[in-house]
């Protein structure tokens, strides 16, 4: 790496620390010119490491702009391991009182009494086992508690080790944690981090393959498998979903955002199966897309996805999702998929599931393609050409428990060292007022809405008086100031921002400076509903007023290119 801020006294102790040498200016055969080469150290979290090789050569991918993205993955991982313990708890209770009822049942020609079936029942908790009807280890897994040092991780594309040896240092309750690299670099580097950082136990296994190789020779291995690869994550999900345990947790990091929000909707159809439109709500989309290919990636093998945490940031989305071996639950997944019917002009769209859910009564549940209730040719709204997308991904993106677990874990002083900290729990809030409106998958953005109508825009709160004075609900999205949802029919949007423009023109021409025919003139000649009269009344907007937009840390924050070979400009002669 060159320094091309340091003028050169390389006496100097501070400079002096961070270079192979010792090259100096004594031999004037040798000309640093300012340019030796520095090996880099990097402080993130509780951790230092280097960043580059001995040489100085070789420097695997590195982005100070994700750390985002490991202080998230830090505090999810923490709180899925409390999540998943309380789940398995409250699970062994209720198989626990399922046996006493059935022993109840049976007391009358049984031989044990009170006294001696209570001691039974207490030996047998002990020992974890269940007898007589109750299920057995081998269909009730039960995990260990997270202080017990028995949960095991995977980094599978570790680069520099960073994310294996935060993960080490800032986890209880971890018993071994796998770091892997294709490049034999990569992996001389994550042997000196991980001796750097006090791995004097052997926790981090490191390791020398290829990412899908480790994890399809590694089958129900582990608890915590991480993916964040440069690009698309799509080649390793069928091999991720079947290393990972029943009830495990996978971390999946999604950054080549051009293809799912629809600027090469052609490679997103061969990558994900899924077909994007280049849309105000691409980013939500992103992430629908990412799941439903995860879910079709699972239930191949009888695994079912529970989303814990869909994020997205301006240059990638982070999923966290659990894996359960459940055949049932993916037969849901046929009330999950649909597609989308969307207007090529206004922001008009029609949600068409593929499936539904029908229960009756005890019955066991059916599911049966959905009744089509006709696609319109053109916009109802604004009478533009219709376009159909997906397959998305139509269920929550955020697990509102798994949340609270979270933001419950941030808000306590272990987890108060984290650079983010703040940042993240904004965020979390965020999806908490949105998950209020699950059902509804797709946002609106509000420039375009009011560029549709060829007026000035409101105030969020004005707006948000309006559509709450007609019984429904606004939310303001996390990521993006200018994106709402709202549970009413997009007709209804329209219709609303329509009175309010009629109402403040006080009899002006709506039609100025519009052409006939054009698609916002279309959408304002049409009549409003009869008795359709809403009330703009101020009424702020969210659960908290805590920020919840930040802006950048620091300059040229955003994706950075792929690790390649760093070009020596002189040889060092160790």
């Amino acid at each position: 790496i060159k320094d091309k801020e340091d003028t050169g006294d390389i006496s100097n102790k501070k400079n002096k620390s961070n270079r192979i040498g010792p090259p100096t200016t004594d031999d004037p055969d040798k000309k640093l010119d300012n340019k030796e080469i520095k090996v880099k150290e990097v402080s993130e979290g509780k951790v230092n490491i280097r960043q580059t090789n001995d040489s100085g050569s070789f420097s695997p991918f590195y982005n100070p702009s994700q750390e985002l993205n490991r202080d998230l993955s830090v505090a999810a991982i923490a709180a899925y391991f409390d999540y998943i313990t309380d789940i398995n708890l409250k699970s062994k209770k209720g198989n626990k009182a399922k046996s006493n009822e059935v022993n109840d049942s049976h007391s009358n020609n049984n031989s044990i009494s009170n006294k001696e079936k209570k001691s039974s029942d207490m030996e047998v908790e002990e020992k974890g086992i269940k007898e007589g009807t109750a299920p057995t280890s081998s269909n009730t897994e039960t995990k260990p508690d997270s202080n017990s040092g028995e949960f095991t991780i995977t980094d599978v594309m570790s680069a520099t080790g960073l994310r294996a040896v935060r993960y080490l240092r800032e986890l209880k309750g971890v018993k071994k944690i796998v770091a892997n690299d294709i490049d034999a670099r990569a992996v001389d580097l994550i042997k000196i981090n991980a001796e750097m950082n006090g791995d004097t136990e052997g926790k981090i296994e490191i390791t020398k393959q290829d990412a899908a190789a480790l994890l399809y020779s590694q089958m129900k291995s582990f608890d915590v498998i991480d993916l964040d690869p440069y690009g698309t994550a799509v080649p390793l999900l069928d091999s991720a979903v079947l290393s990972a345990k029943n009830n495990g947790l996978i971390l999946a990091t999604f950054t080549d955002m051009q293809v799912l929000c629809g600027n090469y909707t052609e490679t997103c159809y061969y990558k994900y199966g899924s077909m994007p439109y280049k849309t105000s709500y691409c980013h939500e989309m992103a992430k629908r897309i990412a799941l439903y290919t995860i879910s079709t990636s699972a239930s191949k093998y009888k695994k079912a996805v529970v989303p814990l945490l869909s994020y997205n940031a301006e240059f990638y989305i982070r999923m966290l999702f659990m894996v359960k071996d459940s055949p049932e639950m993916c037969t849901e997944n046929i009330s999950k998929h649909g597609q989308v019917l969307q207007c090529r002009s206004c922001q008009y769209r029609k949600i068409i599931k593929y499936g539904q859910y029908e229960s009756k009564g005890e019955k066991k549940a059916k599911f049966r393609l959905k009744n089509f209730d006709g696609a319109p040719s053109r916009c109802p709204v604004c009478e533009g050409f219709m376009v159909l997308s997906g397959p998305y991904w139509f269920a929550p993106l955020h697990n509102e428990d798994f949340i609270k677990v979270l933001m419950s874990k941030l808000q306590t002083e272990e987890f108060e060292y984290l650079r983010y900290n703040k940042r993240i729990q904004a965020v979390l809030n965020g999806m908490l007022d949105e998950s209020e409106l699950s059902e509804e998958y797709f946002g609106y953005d509000y420039s375009k809405l009011c560029s549709d109508l060829n007026m000035g825009a409101p105030k969020f709160s004005v707006l948000n008086g309006g559509v709450t004075s007609l019984g429904y609900k606004l939310v303001q999205s996390y990521y993006d100031p200018n994106i709402f949802k709202v549970n009413c029919p997009s007709e209804t949007v329209y219709d609303l921002l329509k009175y309010y423009k009629k109402e403040q023109s006080k009899g002006e021409n709506l039609f100025k400076n519009l052409k006939e025919n054009t698609y916002r003139y279309n959408i304002l000649k049409k009549d409003l509903p009869e008795n359709f009269k809403p009330t703009f009344t101020e009424i702020d907007i969210g659960k908290t007023r805590a920020p919840r937009y930040f802006p950048n840390p620091f300059k040229n924050w955003g994706p950075k290119g792929r690790a390649k070979e760093l070009k020596k400009d002189i040889e060092v002669d160790k």
